[in-house]
């Protein structure tokens, strides 16, 4: 059978990221010179993007511990695995003699951020909201939503029979404002903060919605 569901609270709030840690195609990658020999002992350095200015590669993801820079190839012209900051990079492969092999600025760094730093940040409310309707077959309840079955819901000692809980709030005084006719245990009193518990409506007169909600 399918139940409909309606939001207890705005999900979250507006979600903050750290700066990341990422990475270019150079890492772990073998290199050759120019007559397609392992670049045994090649350097490698880092700048910052557009400048001549050193940019430390680090060790590990966590960018505490810092790379040589330049960096030496192995034997083989491998080289060794490293990390950078979120952003873009300026880099100089070389001969162990300092040739240049190849240098490329303006590279983006691959993690988890895409080099673009802090991502914008999503609004919730823009996703769901405090009684949207969302539509689920089954019988069981859903983290984040009460039930529209006509049980009631109010805090930890209201004795609300669908849930009883202090994330109930903003679900109640939403349904207090938008629905003067909703029974009330014990009278709708002065306002909603005065009230013990509300009924969760059983779904007549709202919009109901399969999927995502709107």
């Amino acid at each position: 059978m399918k139940r409909l569901f309606v939001t207890l609270a705005i999900l979250a709030a507006t979600v903050t990221h750290a700066l990341g840690a990422g990475t270019i195609t150079l890492s772990m990658s073998q290199q050759l010179d120019t007559q397609g020999r392992p670049l045994a002992g090649g350097l490698l350095y880092f700048f910052q993007a557009g400048t001549t200015n050193p940019q430390n590669a680090f060790l590990d993801s966590a960018l505490t511990l810092p790379h040589p820079n330049p960096i030496t190839l192995a034997a083989d012209g491998r080289v060794p695995q490293f990390y950078l900051a979120d952003g873009q990079i300026k880099i100089r492969l070389a001969t162990a003699a300092g040739v240049t092999i190849v240098a490329a600025d303006n590279l983006l760094v691959i993690g988890p951020s895409s080099g673009a730093g802090s991502p914008p940040s999503v609004d919730p409310t823009t996703v769901i909201a405090t009684g949207d309707v969302k539509s689920k077959y089954g019988t069981g309840v859903l983290t984040g939503f009460v039930r529209l079955n006509g049980r009631t819901i109010g805090s930890a000692t209201s004795g609300g029979t669908e849930r009883a809980n202090t994330d109930t709030q903003a679900l109640f005084e939403y349904l207090w404002t938008a629905d003067p006719n909703l029974a009330v245990s014990g009278g709708r009193g002065a306002s909603a903060a005065r009230t013990r518990r509300s009924p969760s409506p059983t779904g007549a007169g709202t919009t109901r919605s399969s999927g995502t909600p709107c």
